[in-house]
């Protein structure tokens, strides 16, 4: 996890991501509180958070940002890797993905987070070169991006971590196709040959709301014996098409809407697994809101236990809520 000691509106990412709220209301909301008083109160839903983690028995990496990194959503740290465990004789395996924003680009170097994924993962493949428009991977941890200067005219490649949904149990991964997702066809071939996963494509519906979708976390979230789905946000050819795929998952499926899905109704839902190697939940207070009672007991019977953690400042000021606070170490 990375502390949110810097954190504040990023403006690089706010063109596309239209989960943050209106600027008017930022601004509105600044105004009566200001901007100390808003960090000092993401900094207590953080620090909550973390308590009931580590209630839970995980063992939690805490890193900070500074100031001079200029890495507003650092806090957000599971939407630039993805580790995967260990299988027969290929050995645990980490992914870094290429990154749309410059500012998201920088926090792949942080040096001592950097530094323990090094020192965990002997097998890793690094996508930051695709940022710059080369189609390769590199084969150093510290390789960096010359798209954080100048790239011209060059195309840049993207793959951003929750532009895929990860279905572990059955090495699925199920990926959002729109205008405005960060994922490039070219990353994605590259990241089926690294991790055999089966990767399931869909189009989101023709409408301007759903084409301003970057990522496919927001409407498409999964765990071990759940998936929440926008369907409404689906191409209507497919919608049939992933139900019944999700359905032979024998996995509890749960429909939401488009309001639902804006108040991360699936984003706001994560799955970890607790000291006993049992799957538990957290909740935020917005998505609890969004999903309704009915749904949340419905959950509840999945896990072990269930948390709701209210994250509401971090919700509005980083665009992302909980599926993005963790960067999972398998």
């Amino acid at each position: 996890m990375v502390c949110p000691t810097n954190i504040y509106r990023n403006e690089e990412t706010t063109e596309d991501n239209i989960f943050y709220i209106p600027e008017e209301r930022w601004n509105e909301m600044i105004g009566k509180t200001g901007p100390r008083e808003t960090r000092k109160e993401v900094l207590f839903e953080f620090a909550n958070l973390h308590r009931i983690l580590t209630q839970l028995g995980m063992e939690i990496y805490l890193f900070t940002h500074e100031s001079f990194e200029e890495t507003p959503d650092a806090v957000c740290v599971n939407d630039w890797f993805r580790s995967f465990p260990a299988t027969g004789e290929t050995p645990a395996t980490l992914i870094i993905h290429p990154m749309k924003a410059p500012s998201r680009q920088r926090e792949k170097f942080n040096p001592v987070l950097l530094s323990l994924l090094e020192s965990t993962y002997k097998r890793f493949f690094n996508l930051t070169p695709c940022e710059q428009g080369d189609l390769k991977v590199s084969d150093s941890f510290h390789c960096k991006s010359t798209a954080l200067n100048d790239a011209g005219d060059k195309k840049r490649y993207y793959l951003e971590a929750h532009t895929i949904t990860l279905d572990r149990i059955n090495n699925v991964g199920y990926c959002a196709v729109g205008k405005n997702v960060r994922a490039s066809n070219e990353v994605k071939k590259i990241w089926k040959e690294i991790t055999n996963y089966e990767l399931v494509e869909f189009h989101l519906k023709n409408e301007e709301f759903y084409q301003k979708l970057h990522n496919t976390n927001f409407i498409f979230n999964m765990g071990t014996d759940w998936a929440i789905v926008c369907f409404e946000a689906i191409s209507p050819e497919e919608q049939l098409i992933i139900r019944e795929r999700l359905s032979k998952t024998k996995k509890l499926i749960i429909s939401i809407s488009k309001q639902q899905l804006t108040n991360f109704g699936a984003a706001g839902v994560l799955e970890v697994l607790s000291s006993n190697h049992k799957p538990a939940m957290l909740i935020s207070t917005s998505a609890e809101s969004a999903l309704g009672a009915e749904n949340v007991e419905l959950l509840r019977g999945c896990v072990e236990v269930l948390h709701v953690v209210d994250v509401s400042a971090l919700e509005y000021t980083c665009g992302g809520s909980l599926s993005s606070l963790l960067g999972f170490l398998y």
